[in-house]
């Protein structure tokens, strides 16, 4: 079954996860004009999934263990070159700060942690040095249906938002509030 995990900044694609008979998940991107079909776009016997556009939707984060253990590598989008790992033991949920300066990820390990990739992507996409751990996450981070992305990044990248269930929860409420606006309007 396809797992949708982006679509391109530029709105022209998106990306998604598929299990196929070869491995347990391939990464395919599929342009949104009804032109064409499915594009493979990360195909191995190995697991690729997660997978992220870069803000300038130039390059993807994705998930493979093709390591032995759960990994992120970053390749160029639409032709697949420049595959590099980045994390250096375990790493998932990859995802690009905005600001084109870096790259997050967490452990999801017992202790996970979230860690920050600095990356320069003014003349394509290069590592300016190695990870570092920003700070412990709680075993908190799940979402229903074993969802992934239970993690959103302020603009500016220092600030994080997570899914958790309220203490003493076994199952997680979400609460959506609309014309947010308005209500803080109305108490002025």
């Amino acid at each position: 079954m396809p797992f949708v995990t982006d679509w391109s900044p530029d709105g022209k694609y998106l990306l998604f996860s598929a299990t196929t008979p070869k491995a347990s998940s391939d990464i395919l991107y599929v342009p949104l004009d009804n032109s064409a079909k499915p594009v493979e776009l990360a195909h191995s016997e190995f697991m690729e999934a997660e997978a992220r556009f870069s803000p300038d939707g130039k390059w993807i984060s994705f998930t493979s263990n093709e390591s032995g253990t759960p990994e992120i590598y970053v390749q160029a989008f639409p032709s697949g070159a420049n595959k590099q790992r980045v994390s250096t033991s375990v790493g998932m949920e990859a995802n690009w700060a905005r600001n084109k300066k870096e790259l997050f990820y967490e452990t999801r390990t017992a202790g996970s942690e979230l860690w920050s990739v600095p990356i320069d992507l003014s003349t394509g996409f290069r590592q300016t040095g190695p990870p570092k751990e920003l700070f412990t996450v709680r075993q908190f981070a799940w979402a229903p249906n074993n969802s992934r992305f239970t993690r959103a990044e302020s603009p500016d990248g220092q600030r994080f938002l997570y899914i958790a269930p309220e203490a003493g929860a076994s199952e997680m409420t979400i609460h959506i509030v609309q014309n947010w606006e308005k209500l803080l309007e109305q108490r002025k």
